[in-house]
């Protein structure tokens, strides 16, 4: 597939081709490319730069992780209080990240990221999920694995283990959203 560009136009550009995935693209298995800054996305988003979205019930707990987040630099941050609120809003939002709580009602944060992995656009089904609980305990840890989540961390967070771990999601989320990894973010 040519694509033709002015050299002044395009010096900064690179192809990239897409295999096109259910609900993304033109056809099921076909492939297209686009043009893009060559360094777009390849390990660089600046964690400053990250929408987060942030799930928790816990009115203390999420004026502590807004404010940790704050400190990490982050400022692109939306607060929701239960799962039923933030499936409202995720498909309009798009945050680059979402950090959520485990237990609330009336959805709690594993129902959550059940019925966010099945939703059928890829873009926001795959959201990398980092899960923030007082719960340690090994089932309910054990219960979360399966839903492809790209961490867990005991409340209350350190500012270097959630800054780490948002670091980490945004990097693998990236390699996957440019073909370099075949799963969802893990």
């Amino acid at each position: 597939m040519p694509i033709f560009c002015s050299p002044a136009l395009c010096e900064n550009l690179e192809r990239v081709e897409l295999l096109s995935r259910s609900g993304d693209g033109p056809e099921v298995g076909q492939a297209y490319a686009i043009l893009m800054p060559a360094d777009f996305g390849r390990d660089n988003m600046d964690i400053k730069s990250a929408r987060i979205m942030v799930i928790e019930d816990e009115r203390v707990m999420s004026a502590f992780i807004m404010s940790t987040l704050r400190r990490i630099g982050i400022l692109d941050i939306f607060a929701y209080e239960d799962g039923a609120a933030a499936l409202r809003e995720v498909t309009i939002l798009k945050p680059d990240l979402i950090l959520t709580d485990i237990h609330m009602q009336p959805v709690g944060g594993i129902e959550f990221v059940s019925q966010l992995r099945a939703l059928s656009n890829n873009q926001i089904s795959n959201i990398p999920v980092i899960f923030l609980s007082a719960d340690a305990s090994e089932a309910t840890v054990s219960e979360v694995l399966p839903l492809g989540v790209s961490g867990y961390i005991v409340k209350p967070p350190s500012l270097e283990a959630l800054a780490h771990k948002i670091e980490v999601a945004l990097r693998n989320r990236t390699r996957w959203l440019f073909g370099t990894e075949t799963d969802r973010p893990s």
